[in-house]
């Protein structure tokens, strides 16, 4: 990281803020963060010990180091769901526009991952990840709030699989999907069993997004390796928990 110049070194300083705000808490963040995974092996040999596999056996699953979710379920206030239907409306309209002059959505938002050409070991993959995000219990849904990450590209990419559809049905259809019990401070669709939108109709960062540990393992399975990951969680200070899981390749 560069030093500070001598202008800007006071707390009025755009670098100033930069630097204070943004960049060292960063950076703190990710050497802890290294320093944490670097014990991520161990740990992973001990838990192997502790359910009966040997270490070569426990290292055989990929090592995925994940956050935990740690909000509960709590009733949905009315407000958060009059929010939402503000925010798609808004939404809506501003997507309509957008086709009325001919602007498509973007190529990612017309795109779904049950799209692709889905082989026994693709399933396997998609699974694997799909279990990860159930042991973390979506910490990296929490952002959706009461706008569920959705803009005018996922209203769009609705309406042209639904045409001749009109606004409140397209409201409807989004508010008949949202459970009245949530995560306290998630997306207003993020309940217990993770998300009750079908994919289709999601936004297009919730098809598209990994995080770190998912990242580290979602490739890792073309060499025809088991399916099979170890998830550890991550709370900013320590590991904990520990889950050993494998998915099979089981053909249509």
């Amino acid at each position: 990281m560069p030093p500070l110049l001598r202008a800007e070194r006071h707390c009025g300083g755009a670098r100033c803020r930069q630097v204070l705000l943004v960049e060292r808490p960063t950076a703190a963040l990710r050497e802890a963060r290294a320093t944490i995974l670097a014990t991520a092996p161990s740990y992973q040999d001990q838990a192997a010990a502790e359910h009966g596999l040997t270490a070569a056996e426990g290292r055989s699953y990929a090592l995925s180091v994940i956050p935990k979710n740690p909000d509960r379920v709590t009733r949905l206030p009315a407000r958060r769901r009059r929010e939402f239907e503000a925010h798609l409306r808004k939404k809506l309209a501003g997507a309509r526009q957008r086709l009325s002059v001919g602007a498509a959505p973007s190529l990612a938002a017309l795109t779904l991952p049950e799209e692709e050409p889905l082989t026994p070991r693709r399933r396997a993959e998609l699974a694997i990840l799909g279990a990860g995000c159930g042991a973390c219990r979506g910490n990296c849904c929490r952002g959706g709030g009461d706008h569920a990450y959705h803009g005018e590209d996922s209203m769009a990419r609705y309406l042209l699989r639904h045409p001749g559809r009109e606004d409140d049905a397209v409201i409807a259809d989004y508010l008949g999907h949202v459970p009245a019990r949530t995560m306290s401070t998630g997306c207003i669709y993020q309940e217990s069993g993770g998300c009750s939108l079908p994919r289709d109709m999601r936004a297009d960062i919730c098809n598209q997004f990994f995080c770190d540990g998912l990242n580290e393992i979602r490739f890792l399975y073309g060499d025809g390796r088991p399916v099979r990951a170890f998830f550890v969680h991550y709370d900013g200070t320590m590991l904990h928990g520990g889950q050993f899981v494998e998915i099979p390749e089981v053909a249509d």
